[in-house]
């Protein structure tokens, strides 16, 4: 949204999702969580670290919201819900999204889920925490801008 404006900003908000949730999506028919775990976390790999671009991808957010929103829509809505609050709270979207990630391996931790599906979860948790180091520098820095 930054620099291409409004539209464009939610034009790649949505392919982004979509880039995580139509493979993953794709798998589901099948019934096995390895075939859907590799996937999801290869389109967040491919998003992170594309070839095209030298290896120099965006942050992963809204392609592991997409990811989590085929694989597992109740963590993903969680997730969702927390990058709201903490983002109303705080106006910093790299703080929402950083935290909001946590959420995905802790809930399924919870709820019992199979060790597989926790760990690919934790997996894109800890990718995206670490696509986001500049931000943590700034944030403890106090040098992270706002919004509004």
């Amino acid at each position: 949204m930054r620099a291409g404006g409004r539209k464009v900003g939610l034009f790649t908000l949505l392919a982004d999702i979509a880039k995580g949730a139509l493979p993953v999506a794709a798998t589901l028919p099948f019934g096995q969580p390895i075939i859907t775990a590799t996937i999801g976390l290869s389109a967040v790999l491919g998003h992170l670290f594309p070839i095209w671009l030298k290896f120099h991808g965006g942050k992963g957010v809204a392609t592991m919201l997409g990811v989590l929103l085929a694989w597992q829509p109740l963590a993903a809505l969680a997730a969702g819900v927390t990058w709201l609050i903490i983002y109303r709270v705080s106006h910093y979207v790299s703080l929402a999204s950083i935290l909001a990630s946590l959420v995905p391996p802790i809930l399924l931790l919870a709820n019992g889920h199979h060790l597989l599906e926790v760990s690919v979860s934790a997996t894109l948790s800890l990718l995206l925490i670490a696509r986001h180091h500049a931000n943590i520098s700034r944030l403890l820095t106090g040098e992270e801008p706002k919004t509004q």
